[in-house]
């Protein structure tokens, strides 16, 4: 039997090693976001934190949230308006000597990142050090236009 794990647990809790994160996906839950990922990230000492989530899909889930939600303001969500779909599911963590890369199929759901089987593929990098580094300066190019 394949054994589960959370890409977020991957991260670590180092929380000398990142500082910053950026997350893509399509389908983006508040409330899980807040309450499941957001602890992960500041546990891994990530404080800045911006997720990029498809516009169409975003709105409906705005008009989705009842009167007694209030988003929390420690991160930046921004909604990306594409012809199509925006449906990369990326994961970038920044430190000053460290980065992390995670590409995978997973939203930022209960579902995307707790219950459904999703392939993720994960890097890690120290300074220039790492064969991966190459990858992930294209990911990051890759995200800059948005």
């Amino acid at each position: 039997m394949i054994e589960r794990y959370n890409v977020l647990e991957l991260l670590g809790a180092d929380k000398n090693k990142y500082h910053s994160c950026i997350i893509t996906c399509y389908s983006f839950d508040f409330i899980f976001f807040e309450q499941r990922v957001l602890p992960i990230l500041r546990h891994a000492g990530i404080l800045n934190c911006t997720v990029f989530v498809d516009s169409k899909i975003f709105q409906h889930q705005v008009d989705e949230l009842d009167g007694a939600y209030v988003q929390n303001t420690s991160y930046s969500i921004i909604p990306v308006p594409m012809h199509g779909a925006f449906h990369p599911k990326v994961i970038m963590a920044f430190g000053k000597n460290n980065g992390f890369l995670a590409v995978g199929s997973g939203n930022l759901t209960n579902s995307g990142l707790s219950n459904n089987d999703e392939v993720w593929g994960a890097f890690h990098t120290y300074k220039t050090e790492s064969k991966a580094a190459a990858l992930f300066k294209n990911a990051f190019n890759y995200l800059e236009a948005f």
